[in-house]
């Protein structure tokens, strides 16, 4: 999800709804991800996938590119 829609607030409803996960596996899954340098937060405090090929990944092969537009 952070690959289609990067995002400060990933324990908010807007965010956790659309993925359909509850807050705490939403903050669960990113202290993992931090942790194995799969995504980070930037100066903004906004949550981002690191590595552009995985981003590619995510969003081309793997998504469906309108799952998020809805």
């Amino acid at each position: 999800a952070l690959a289609q829609k990067p995002s400060k607030t990933i324990q908010s409803t807007t965010f956790t709804t659309l993925i359909k996960i509850s807050a705490s596996s939403a903050q669960q899954a990113v202290e993992v991800l931090l942790e194995k340098d799969l995504v980070y937060r930037d100066e903004q405090g906004i949550y981002q996938v690191l590595d552009p090929a995985i981003k590619y990944y995510l969003n081309v092969i793997l998504w469906d590119v309108n799952h998020f537009n809805a």
